[in-house]
């Protein structure tokens, strides 16, 4: 007879055995895709992060391996265009600010000059703007792919 769940016992499980404990739990499962490493064919180079353009089509969706670095989001430019310059002059700005390790807003993660570089390094980045427009997800994708020093 199994038990019924409470509060001490429940434990969310992946599909497997329950009833003998092989089941995998949801914490464990998370962590090894948070640290899951992109597996590539000997000889063959991974593909070069690019930048997306976000788009609100019906039936759109944010491809895989892809962070939204949106305004809203932590990635966001505080620089507005019309307002703080140009095109051109916000990214320059967003580049400054964010070089400079004075941006509170952006995840922090040890070992890295940017502590973001981690979380953005080998994945696509998703903006609004053209792609034939200058971004400042350019920079984000400049910055986290470079070598680590």
């Amino acid at each position: 007879m199994t038990q019924r769940p409470t509060k001490r016992n429940l434990k969310p499980t992946l599909p497997g055995n329950r009833e003998n404990g092989q089941g995998e739990t949801q914490t464990s499962s998370v962590k090894s895709l948070v640290n899951a490493q992109p597996v590539i064919a000997s000889g063959a180079s991974a593909p070069k992060p690019k930048r997306i353009k976000l788009s609100r089509a019906a039936g759109w969706r944010m491809p895989p391996n892809t962070v939204s670095v949106a305004r809203p989001s932590v990635f966001g430019n505080p620089f507005v265009v019309g307002v703080d310059g140009d095109a051109a002059e916000c990214v320059r700005k967003f580049r400054k600010h964010v070089t400079s390790g004075k941006s509170h807003r952006l995840p922090y993660a040890k070992g890295h000059r940017f502590g973001w570089q981690t979380y953005l390094r080998g994945k696509d980045v998703g903006c609004w703007c053209e792609l034939s427009e200058i971004c400042h997800g350019d920079v984000l994708l400049e910055l986290a792919n470079e070598p680590i020093t």
